[in-house]
Formats: structure tokens, sequence, C-alpha cells
């Protein structure tokens, strides 16, 4: 099965409960959705609600600004139309929150990081250095050539941010508080790192920039399976 990604909008604001992200659509089954929030606070903010899936999530915030969180669920049968709902509890957040649809994916794969899991490598970002492009951590060798690599980006002023040559942009969004970018692409060489860079020089110096590297098992490639040998 061909991959398919779709990115399903932005949503940005200040909330004290909860926030509808994205667009209404339909996904089919064995799709899966995966929904991120760049924001400025760090409570867990991980209840979130959406076409009666169960929601899993891959990364929790880490620090106090520009923090990606990010959660991961696979479609089940007739998931029907709806929007993906994002529960921010007592805690004021200012956040970006999006909605990726991806179709293509191992459909038998637990939705988890590493291991015999679906997302083969999630890997947030380095330090940025104003004095050289921005990076995040190479992955580590990918579980096939033909995995998806995404690579989500934000910077916390309204500031554009370029992606490494050979990535799609699936989502750009430009607002006061938040300008995140979503970009895609496959891999098909070695591994390297995931770069975002500033369009002109200086643009990111003083700035909160964040973002994650996720490897995503195709759905033609087979999770390891741990073989063992009865001994006799």
């Amino acid at each position: 099965m061909a991959w398919t990604l779709t990115g399903r909008n932005f949503t940005k604001g200040t909330y004290v409960a909860t926030a509808n992200v994205g667009d209404v659509f339909t996904p089919a089954q064995d799709d899966i959705i995966l929904v991120f929030s760049a924001m400025n606070n760090t409570s867990p903010h991980d209840a979130v609600t959406g076409w009666g899936a169960t929601w899993v999530q891959l990364q929790a915030p880490t620090g106090t600004n520009n923090n990606f969180t990010v959660w991961a669920a696979r479609m089940g049968a007739s998931p029907g139309s709806g929007q993906v709902n994002i529960d921010f509890g007592a805690a004021s957040a200012n956040h970006a929150s999006g909605v990726i649809q991806i179709s293509g994916a191992h459909t038998t794969a637990a939705i988890g990081t590493g291991g015999a899991n679906l997302f083969r490598q999630l890997v947030a970002s380095s330090a940025y250095d104003p004095a050289s492009p921005f990076s995040i951590t190479a992955l580590s060798a990918f579980a096939s050539t033909t995995n998806l690599s995404l690579t989500l980006g934000c910077i916390s002023t309204n500031l554009p941010i370029t992606p490494k040559a050979g990535f799609t942009e699936l989502l750009e969004s430009s607002g006061a508080t938040y300008n995140p970018n979503v970009w895609c692409s496959y891999k098909v060489t070695e591994d390297g790192s995931q770069n975002m860079n500033e369009a002109t020089a200086g643009d990111f110096d003083f700035k909160y920039l964040t973002g994650i590297a996720i490897e995503i098992l195709e759905a033609g490639g087979s999770p390891p399976v741990l073989m063992g040998q009865i001994c006799t």
C-alpha cells in the first residue's frame, strides 16, 4: 500500500479547557491519525478524544517553552466523520495544534515507539545553535528503506522555517504565538539529520525552537519478531 499523507489543518489559541483541532473528516479503517501540539505549558494535556479511538501519547512535554506533545491512534472499522479534541485541563496554554492523516502504515504493529511498534523511532530536537542550521539528532538505522520520516518543527514567533532538501511540506501555520511546520520524506539512502533552517541568517537568534523526527513503519514492512530456539 502506498503512503498517503494529508495535512488536516492547524488550530491556534489560548485554552483553559478543550480545543477542537483540525477539520472534520472521515478517516478510513487502519488510517493512523497523528495529533501534535506545540505549547508554552508543561502540564500533561494527555486527554485526547476522537473517532472513538484509543489514543497513545508518544511524546510528553519536557520543558517550559515550545514543547511538542504528540499522540497517535489507529482508526477502527467505520470510524465515521469527526474531529479530534485535546483537553488542556485547568492550565492556560498558548498552543498551535495540528492533525495529520496517514494511510499506508503497518496495520498490525502496536501504537508505540521502538521495539516492534509502529513508530520505529521518535527523536526530539537538540539545542539550537544560532551559528549553524538547526538540526534534530539523526535517526538511527531504519527498519526499512521505504519507511516514512516525519519532521515537525516549531518556533515561538512568526518566522519562516525551511526544511532539509527532499522534504515535502504538509502543513504550515503562521501566527503571532507559534509558527509550526510539518514536513515528510521517504527514507531511501543513509541515515541523516532532519535539518530545519532559518530563511534568513539570524532569524532564530534568541527564539524558542523545537522539533521532532519520527520514523513510521510502512504497510509492507514486517515488525521485528523475536526468534528463539529450544535447546535439549
